[in-house]
């Protein structure tokens, strides 16, 4: 009898904990808050890790607080924007022209970006009235829009420098391009290989726009004469100047003021070559057959567009509004942003709706677009792979008093500006685009010890 009892209590007992737990799942499966969707976005981007670590997690914080939903940005970066392009041209011919599976692409300059709408790579932007009125189509001369993409930032371009030894050695600081082709600067210039890097194609076509093809190429290859090295992406040459590894970088504004806010402007200054420099746009565009949603995409661009992001890129660190991270150092592109700032906290090198039009030239983007296969190939055949050479060669010419018939066998062009317009029409043919660049490698090896066996004695 007492075991019939205890048996009984026993499976009430398990009876009423199987309701109650069954009760109990049922209400807090009903009354828990739903699990909240995760977003996608894509990107692929030509800027740093200093960028990357200011706009993630604005996106997610913003995103999330407009929709209560997560954001995961994807961040795509093989290099600089050449090479990144590269890449999605390539996915987009593995695809047959539809998509290239990312959905943004951001930074580069307008060359790239010209070239990528001439090629139907990209889509219709998106824009909120909003952004349309604060954010012009023009300013300074300078694109700011097209139907397919629009300008986050601009960017001018000039020379960081190490002001503390150059003071030492009593030298000047550079003012123009021209400078940087000193002979007492051999060995001094960091460069950067323009197939890399679009920022330092942007300076190289700046430079034959101002001074002409034959003189401007003649620059170029002495400032490449001086050089110790070439790097792969602006951010280094900036780095390389604070190490020492040389005296003056071309480098765009942002870079270089960026560095200089975080070593000290004792050490360094950064000027730009007015009349003979750009204000150039540093566009973000939607990829075609982007593959994540709309409102993503569109929301993630109004964001990095609006003034609370704008002031993050140009003001500086623990400033009211600035970033808390580092100095980025960028030129706003929104004229809210710049409303109630003080001056002082303004890191960029110039505020683009007071700068005079005069001090800026009007790059044609469309004929340097046109140039940059065959320039860029001509410049890495006499300048990139021949380097040792040429600065060997212009070292003894410096040695022997730079002789001026010295000096035009060493960097003069090696056809006519007619003749560079013709090769840039036929550049789409590999095999003769193979042909030559061989040639040039050859002829520029032969050019160079023709000059280092006139002076055997050096």
């Amino acid at each position: 009898m007492l075991l019939y009892k205890n048996t009984h209590k026993i499976a009430r007992s398990l009876t009423l904990f199987t309701i109650f737990s069954t009760a109990s799942y049922f209400y807090y499966k009903t009354h828990l808050p739903p699990k909240q969707k995760t977003y996608h976005i894509s990107i692929v981007a030509a800027h740093n890790e200093k960028i990357k670590e200011l706009v993630v997690p604005f996106l997610k914080s913003a995103f999330k607080k407009k929709f209560n939903a997560n954001l995961e940005v994807e961040w795509v970066k093989h290099g600089g924007q050449n090479t990144n392009v590269k890449l999605i041209n390539a996915k987009f011919k593995k695809n047959k022209g539809t998509t290239c599976g990312y959905d943004i692409i951001w930074g580069g300059g307008t060359i790239i970006f010209d070239k990528l709408e001439k090629q139907q790579r990209l889509a219709p932007l998106l824009l909120d009235q909003q952004t349309k009125e604060n954010v012009p189509e023009t300013l300074s001369n300078t694109k700011i829009r097209t139907q397919n993409w629009i300008a986050t930032s601009l960017s001018s371009f000039g020379m960081i420098y190490n002001k503390a030894i150059l003071k030492k050695l009593k030298r000047k600081p550079p003012t123009k391009w021209q400078d940087l082709a000193d002979p007492n600067l051999f060995q001094q210039i960091v460069n950067v290989d323009p197939c890399q890097s679009s920022n330092i194609w942007t300076i190289y076509a700046m430079i034959l726009e101002s001074y002409g093809w034959e003189k401007g190429w003649e620059l170029l290859v002495k400032i490449a004469a001086n050089s110790i090295v070439f790097l792969d992406k602006s951010s280094s040459a900036t780095s390389s100047i604070i190490q020492g590894v040389g005296l003056i970088a071309p480098s765009n504004d942002f870079y270089a003021k960026s560095t200089i806010y975080i070593h000290g402007e004792k050490n360094l200054d950064f000027v730009i070559p007015l009349g003979e420099t750009i204000i150039n746009a540093d566009p973000i565009a939607i990829l075609k057959g982007a593959p994540n949603e709309e409102k993503v995409i569109k929301f993630c661009i109004a964001s990095i567009l609006s003034p609370s992001f704008q002031q993050l890129l140009m003001l500086k660190k623990n400033t009211p509004n600035g970033p808390r991270t580092a100095t980025i150092g960028r030129i706003g592109i929104n004229k809210k942003a710049y409303e109630k700032v003080n001056k002082s906290h303004i890191a960029s090198a110039i505020n683009p709706f007071e700068v005079k039009k005069k001090d800026f030239i009007q790059l044609d983007v469309q004929k340097a677009g046109q140039q940059y296969p065959v320039v860029s190939a001509i410049f890495k055949a006499y300048c990139i792979t021949a380097h040792e050479k040429l600065k060997k060669s212009w070292q003894v010419i410096i040695q022997n008093g730079c002789k001026q018939e010295d000096v035009k066998l060493l960097a003069h062009p090696p056809f006519t500006e007619a003749e560079l317009q013709t090769l840039a029409a036929q550049w789409h043919n590999p095999l003769h685009r193979q042909k030559l660049i061989i040639q040039w490698n050859n002829r520029a090896m032969k050019r160079y010890q023709s000059i280092i066996a006139k002076y055997p004695n050096t």
